[in-house]
Parts: structure tokens; C-alpha cells; sequence
């Protein structure tokens, strides 16, 4: 029994030394994907700012036009409504005179 009991502590051994080894790996790889992504972070941050900038411009230079494009149709109904008007003003005086060809 006592070959039983060494040999069981020896594969025991074998077993933790293993899971050691294996642990030992995984903690370095973990902290090796840790600082390759705070690396990334740190490289991709200036990236973010000036995106963050460029939409801030882009929903700045949004906001103008659609401001602009409904003060572009708002005289211009005025402005038809007034060319309505000036057409009709135009006949009524020129109704009087025979038509030039």
C-alpha cells in the first residue's frame, strides 16, 4: 500500500504543478491582453475626441441648413403668393392694351 499511497502523491504532485503551470499562463496572458488593450486605448482615444468633434461640428452644420432650408420656404411660398398677385395686377392693367406678338 505504501507504493500506492507514493505513487498516488506523486501524480497528485504532477496534477498540481500542472494546474500551477497552466494558472501561470493564463494570469500572464490575461495581463498581457490587459496592457495590449489599454495600449489600444490609449491609441484610439485621440480618434475618439475628434470624432466626438467632427459630429458635434457635423450636428452643428446640420441643424444650420435645415434652419436655413425652412427660412428658404417660407418667402418663397410669400414669394409666390406675391407673384400671384403681381400676374393678376399685370393682366388687370394690361388687359386694357391689344396683346404684342
Amino acid at each position: 500500500m505504501s507504493t500506492f499511497a507514493i505513487l498516488s502523491l506523486v501524480i497528485m504532485v504532477v496534477i498540481v504543478g500542472v494546474v500551477a503551470v497552466v494558472a501561470r499562463q493564463l494570469w500572464q496572458t490575461l495581463r498581457h491582453t490587459i496592457d495590449v488593450l489599454r495600449a489600444a486605448g490609449e491609441r484610439l482615444r485621440p480618434l475618439a475626441d475628434e470624432l466626438q468633434a467632427e459630429l458635434a461640428v457635423t450636428t452643428v452644420e446640420t441643424e444650420a441648413l435645415r434652419s436655413g432650408v425652412e427660412r428658404l420656404r417660407q418667402p418663397r411660398a410669400r414669394r409666390h403668393r406675391s407673384l400671384a398677385d403681381l400676374r393678376s395686377r399685370v393682366t388687370k392693367r394690361t388687359s386694357r392694351w391689344p396683346r404684342r406678338r
